[in-house]
């Protein structure tokens, strides 16, 4: 098998895997969903959603395999367009949403600094107060990217990215040892805040809000496990993200 055969062969597999589901269920001969999921999920928020997901669907459907990736959204939205992802939990800075998307909720962003910071100790910083701190970004084109630069041109103020690092852990120990700070989902941060590890202060004029969806591929139709996987992780998202999120307007898939 050549070189593009090798890359190609898994998502092969898992499209026959998935015709072979569907061929069943229009024959009526399967009576419980089965078969891969490749289901994605924001690092920030991955460790408590994938717990639950995760215990869900292996009580409910045993015979569902998933597929977990976490990473950034720009990763996962890269795997729901070339089809390597089923369906993933993501952010996007736009409330256009798409046909193949269900949105979740919006979460505020914080400013994340060390215990004792004198910054992040107040329950909130403007963004003109960002103006030449040592930041600490993920690497590429991560979903804030643009809407910093825009608020930063706006606010006519300097964003001083020392350092790029897409790691969430290492980017808290960074935050914690280094005397950098980070902008993050409050999500990502908030069992760390909640422990004395890190101390965050929420960002306003203006607000900074990620809109999480949950984005399906359309590189082919659904099975019966993809959608029995979508609607747990829409309820377990949901319920999650409760104490951070804005509920969103429901739409189905």
């Amino acid at each position: 098998m050549n070189e593009v055969g090798q890359r190609l062969y898994p998502q092969v597999v898992a499209w026959l895997a998935q015709a072979d589901e569907l061929l069943l269920e229009a024959r009526g001969e399967s009576r419980m969903a089965s078969g891969q999921v490749r289901f994605g999920v924001l690092a920030s928020i991955s460790p408590q959603l994938v717990t639950e997901v995760f215990k869900t669907v292996r009580e409910k459907f045993p015979r569902i395999q998933l597929q977990i990736s976490s990473g950034l959204s720009g990763m996962l939205a890269e795997g729901i367009g070339n089809g390597t992802l089923d369906l993933a939990l993501l952010s996007t800075n736009t409330r256009d949403y798409r046909s193949q998307e269900i949105p979740i909720g919006s979460v505020p962003h914080v400013l994340v600094g060390a215990p004792g910071d004198v910054i992040t100790r107040a329950k909130t910083v403007t963004f003109s107060q960002l103006d030449n701190l040592p930041l600490l970004v993920p690497g590429g084109r991560y979903a804030l990217h643009g809407l910093l630069l825009h608020w930063a041109h706006r606010k006519k103020i300097s964003l001083n990215v020392v350092a790029e690092c897409d790691a969430l852990d290492l980017q808290k120990q960074l935050i914690r040892t280094a005397g950098v700070y980070a902008i993050m989902a409050i999500s990502a941060v908030r069992s760390d805040v909640e422990k004395g590890f890190l101390q965050a202060a929420e960002i306003v004029s203006p607000a900074l809000q990620r809109n999480l969806v949950l984005r399906v591929s359309s590189a082919k139709p659904l099975t019966p496990a993809c959608r029995e996987v979508l609607r747990i992780v829409e309820q377990s998202a949901i319920g999650l993200l409760k104490a951070d999120a804005k509920p969103a307007v429901r739409s189905k898939i």
